[in-house]
């Protein structure tokens, strides 16, 4: 098996702008070059960008679509409540970030 790491980075601005477009965007950049990359991790940089690790592997075939959406209040049990909501409709949480004081959420669906 022979797995790659690769980046991609979008502006928060963007994403809380247009969460559907931004999600489009990081489905699009991660079906690129005949292979299926899949994010692994989410870093906000403190500077506006959010970076994404991208990983590809020889034996993952399976397209994932990604979500932004934002979590009802940073709160610790409306953040535990709505992850558990979406991982019940099938999706797994990637990571979060913070911009103008709204909690931003990245799912994965198959």
């Amino acid at each position: 098996m022979s797995e790659e790491l690769r980046f991609f980075s979008l502006k928060a601005d963007t994403i809380a702008f247009d969460p559907r477009e931004a999600g489009e965007a990081l489905t699009a950049a991660c079906l690129r070059q005949k292979k299926y990359w899949r994010v692994t991790a989410i870093c906000d940089n403190g500077t506006g960008d959010i970076l994404f690790a991208l990983v590809s592997s020889d034996c993952d075939r399976e397209a994932k679509k990604y979500y932004f959406s934002p979590f009802p209040s940073p709160s610790v049990e409306e953040s535990t409540s709505e992850i558990r909501v979406r991982f019940q409709a099938g999706m797994t949480f990637r990571g979060s970030f913070l911009r103008s004081g709204t909690l931003w959420g990245l799912y994965e669906r198959p």
